[in-house]
């Protein structure tokens, strides 16, 4: 089955700046096991592409190392052969994997969506449309009380 992996890869943040420009090619694997070894697809990307970089807080505990700077990667691989999990690893100039070097990713059907949504229901149990936690369009309460 053909799926989209939406891939969010996490970085440490100094040798991405330092290391990596916009057009720096960096190689995007999509493999079906924990190590990567059994990989399904490979793209070669560079920063530019991605959706978009994410900047992650990291919470420094009392009496704790300060945590490293972490940057989320947001790529998106249409049209692979997906039977069960995905995991990604990126490698090239500046990436520093922050964690393993082989993440766990999330895959989107193209049939639809296999995770259940959050749904916004009007009184008579009509869905009007997947609610969004602050990722996308937030639905106005105004909007809400017209439909009545």
């Amino acid at each position: 089955m053909a799926a989209d992996i939406d891939v969010v890869y996490r970085v440490i943040g100094n040798p991405l700046r330092s290391g990596a420009t916009a057009t720096s090619p960096l190689t995007l694997q999509i493999a079906t096991d924990g190590a990567c070894s059994s990989q399904i697809a490979t793209k070669t990307v560079n920063l530019a592409q991605a959706i978009l970089i994410e900047r992650m807080k990291l919470v420094r505990l009392s009496g704790a190392p300060a945590p490293p700077q972490v940057f989320a990667l947001h790529f998106l691989v249409t049209d692979v052969a997906l039977t069960g999990f995905a995991y990604a690893e990126i490698t090239g100039p500046g990436i520093k994997p922050f964690g393993t070097a082989c993440q766990l990713e999330q895959a989107a059907s193209n049939a639809g969506p296999t995770v259940p949504t959050t749904v916004i229901k009007d009184s008579n149990g009509t869905i009007i449309g997947p609610y969004s936690s602050g990722l996308g369009t937030r639905v106005d309460r105004r909007d809400l009380l017209a439909i009545r």
